[in-house]
């Protein structure tokens, strides 16, 4: 994180956190002090700091963990299948090469590629940096305190970390300046040969610094994450979908940085403490859309996975410990077989965990996994994940409303439902990316909160509070604080606090849009309503997507369709 306002205060009112499995809700007193939960008091307690009273309507839950984003394409508004691709396609390389994809998403990119340096306002600030702080104030408006695949601030010369990302292969040369990290004198931090910036989000934790998530761990630790393990080697790919994939031959992507990362546990090493994979995105063949069942080449990548990594113990040049140390967890996964005991083991027995993307998958291949039902009792932790604004969530908080009624409407009388989705994206996204400090409100966790206004009162009751979280939009987002840090919220908070603060633009007439602010210090000299109309003049025929999803209406309207069609509604 780069942006710093800690404060000690005390905020007392409803509160929502984890006792082992269940979700309680109580009314209290969350003490705030030198960025973490310092002690949770009595509701009526007094501490003598700067207190904020919440209403009775108001519910604070643990800051959310969105484990699967690729955010430097969230300004982008959402992307609908093409009417020349009448059914949904087998897996992602066919989309990933159709013509509607490229005109929609990879000539946008490509012509933020040539703006990204372009500055937009008289003291520097470019196209790029705007861009991805714009992305950060779109995850946090939906209460997201962490956020995978972060943004890499480069200093001059500096060299990619290991791991295989296509945005960031692509684009690499447009990163080689980063205006806030200037602004909060980060570069005189590095050292001279530009070495990798281990804080690279703006305002909230990132996934590629253990140290951002309480992990103790050496100063070159790094949680990587991976776009290809494995690619379909095919000479042609066909964008038209509804084709046997089952004869495509998998090539090895990124296989050999996993056998280092494996080979340093090994050796005793502690330098590589994740590995966030995607893998087999495709077709499920739950849902069976056309009668189709998994898709043929998605089927291949989680066994040979699972038969490297054992080859890679067979040979002796890895440890059996080091699999289950690395902390593998596996974004899609659609092509796994649950129905085979051996893969369950396997991935269970290994710490090997899921993290699934309903909306993503529902919107490209009518399909998702059946992971709810099927790693019940598994001991495989299951996480979830907003994917990207084009054909994904907002962000992740959308994704449990979403995840939410489609389980409700597949499993009508299964009561835990509200409880295991929440577990998804706080203290099952902890013990995925193996954190002791994120992921509840307890003594001792880092004061990451997210403050919710319900339509009724909470009164400590648990069933209160998640009516609030699953029904509520993010218009009514009243508080997001990160270790400490007030980052967005109702502006009101902002002058409580004493903080500095920019209103998010809205286009809405809406008293509950217009009074949100996000976290802006006087030294970033950033207007941002100005500089936002400059970046959009600067970047052409680009579409800019909206903030939030309560003011962007295409948006909604392609998630309620897809309500309709998947969660009976």
């Amino acid at each position: 994180m780069l942006a710093s306002n800690v404060d000690n205060f005390a905020i007392r009112g409803n509160y929502v956190c984890f006792m082992g499995e269940r979700a309680v809700c109580k009314k209290g007193t969350i003490v705030v002090k030198d960025g973490n939960i310092a002690g949770i008091l009595p509701y009526d307690h007094k501490t003598g700091l700067l207190e904020i009273d919440l209403k009775e309507n108001e519910v604070i839950f643990p800051g959310l963990a969105d484990l699967h984003s690729h955010h430097e394409y969230n300004m982008l508004p959402i992307w609908k299948r093409p009417k020349s691709v009448p059914k949904a396609w087998d897996n992602r390389h066919e989309w990933r090469k159709c013509d509607a994809y490229i005109d929609a998403i990879k000539k946008p990119m490509d012509n933020l590629n040539k703006n990204w340096n372009k500055t937009i306002n008289e003291h520097g600030l470019t196209a790029g940096d705007l861009l991805l702080y714009f992305a950060e104030i779109q995850a946090v408006a939906g209460g997201t305190t962490v956020l995978q695949e972060p943004t890499k601030i480069n200093v001059p010369d500096n060299e990619a970390a290991n791991g295989s990302n296509d945005f960031y292969e692509e684009y690499e040369p447009v990163f080689r300046y980063n205006y806030f990290a200037e602004k909060t004198d980060l570069y005189g931090d590095c050292e001279q040969d530009g070495a990798y910036i281990k804080t690279p989000h703006m305002l909230l934790r990132g996934t590629q610094s253990p140290k951002e998530l309480g992990i103790q761990a050496s100063e070159n630790a790094v949680i990587n994450s991976v776009v290809d393990l494995f690619k379909p080697e095919v000479d042609h790919i066909n964008v038209q979908p509804h084709i046997d994939t089952s004869d495509w031959k998998v090539k090895s992507i990124d296989v050999n940085n996993l056998k280092e990362y494996l080979s340093s546990i090994t050796r005793g090493e502690k330098n590589y403490l994740g590995y966030i994979v995607h893998l087999a995105e495709g077709r499920a063949g739950v849902l069976k859309p056309d009668g189709l069942g998994c898709d043929g080449y998605s089927a291949k990548e989680v066994p040979l996975l699972i038969d490297t990594l054992k080859g890679f113990i067979d040979s002796g040049d890895i440890s059996s410990s080091s699999v289950k140390a690395l902390h593998i967890n596996l974004i899609h996964a659609c092509g796994a077989d649950l129905s085979k005991n051996e893969t369950i083991r396997f991935l269970a027995d290994n710490g090997i965990g899921i993290i699934w993307s309903p909306v993503s998958n529902l919107l490209l291949y009518e399909d998702t996994p059946d992971f709810y039902d099927k790693l019940k009792g598994s001991g495989i932790v299951l996480g979830l994940g907003s994917d990207w604004s084009p054909s994904g969530s907002k962000h992740v908080w959308d994704e449990c409303k979403f995840a939410y009624k489609y389980l409700k409407h597949r499993y009508p009388n299964d009561s835990y439902i509200g409880n295991n989705v929440l577990k998804m994206v706080t203290v099952n996204a902890a013990k995925l990316v193996g954190s002791e400090k994120i992921g509840n409100i307890k003594t001792g966790n880092f004061a990451d909160l997210f403050v919710i206004k319900g339509n009724n009162k909470i009164d400590g009751n648990i069933d209160n509070a998640l009516d609030a979280f699953y029904s509520s939009e993010d218009d009514g987002v009243q508080m997001v604080v990160i270790g400490g840090n007030l980052i967005y919220g109702d502006f009101s908070y902002f002058y409580k606090l004493r903080k500095n603060y920019a209103l998010i633009p809205t286009k809405k007439r809406s008293v509950s849009l217009q009074s949100k602010a996000i976290y802006m210090p006087p030294s970033w000299n950033v207007e941002l309503a100005k500089d936002l109309e400059s970046l959009r003049a600067s970047l052409g025929k680009t579409p800019i997507s909206e903030f939030r999803s309560s003011e962007d209406e295409e948006y909604k309207a392609v998630i309620s369709e897809l309500e309709r069609k998947f969660a009976g509604m």
